[in-house]
């Protein structure tokens, strides 16, 4: 089951931190009481932007699992990163109107108890690879890795995985 948030693709709204928030607990509890779906059923994906509302999700709730491609620890840290500073966004680039980090996924992490299987390319140009190092870091053993040498940010050649089942 699939699913996008407000202002993303064909859906209306806007796509606040709470919105994004909203729109994947609304996902997840439909699976759970109307598709009566088990959590550890559930395996979730996000990819980029999308590993915000995974990686919440996946502290809040119970699943079985979560799928991180080419994800960051924050917002903030991913601006931070490209504007050549060591802290915070709202620190270094002039006009940031950021109050709060938004999709603090580095935070989260902690709280995430199922398996994690990250994806990310040593070639990211949007998200550099620290961000999944750091990520990994933090999960310790729960977490699996898939590093590429060489892939783009919005091109990761998933066909190229071999997937087993452990």
């Amino acid at each position: 089951y699939m699913y996008e948030w407000p202002g993303y693709a064909k859906s209306s709204g806007m796509p606040t931190e709470e919105n994004v928030f909203q729109s994947i607990e609304g996902t997840y509890k439909y699976l759970i009481e109307e598709r009566h779906a088990k959590p550890s059923q559930i395996i979730l994906y996000g990819m980029s932007l999308g590993s915000g509302p995974t990686c919440w999700l996946a502290s809040k709730y119970p699943v079985g699992g979560i799928i991180v491609q080419s994800g960051f620890t924050s917002i903030c840290r991913v601006v931070s990163s490209h504007c050549g500073c060591k802290g915070y966004c709202m620190c270094c680039v002039p006009g940031c109107s950021f109050c709060c980090d938004l999709f603090d996924n580095l935070g989260a992490v902690n709280k995430i108890r199922c398996p994690v299987f990250i994806l990310h390319s040593k070639e990211d140009e949007v998200i550099p690879i620290e961000h999944a190092n750091h990520m990994l870091d933090a999960l310790g053993p729960k977490a699996h890795r898939y590093i590429l040498e060489t892939s783009k940010h919005d091109f990761f050649p998933v066909h190229t995985l071999e997937v087993r089942t452990v």
